[in-house]
């Protein structure tokens, strides 16, 4: 059996800033670990990437491009 090969990106996260622990200092440290934040981080970039893989799948990219309400925004759709 041949092993799924996947395109998966490798992401350098970086550690939380200092000063969100004194914020979060009232809830236990295991509650806000670490290891939660660094998983916070990667599937924020991860929503983002689809956003923006969607948004090209969508041909959205160059309508996009300028600042527009979605009123203006022709999607070719008749509503």
């Amino acid at each position: 059996m041949n092993a799924l090969s996947l395109d998966a990106h490798q992401f350098e996260t970086e550690r939380s800033d200092p000063r969100l622990a004194q914020w979060l200092q009232q809830f236990p440290p295991a509650v806000f670990s670490e290891r939660l934040y660094q998983s916070i981080e990667l599937l924020e970039r991860y929503s983002i990437e689809q956003a923006v893989d969607l948004s090209r799948q969508l041909n959205l990219v160059d309508p996009l491009g300028e600042w527009r309400s979605v009123d203006t925004l022709d999607l070719g759709t008749s509503g």
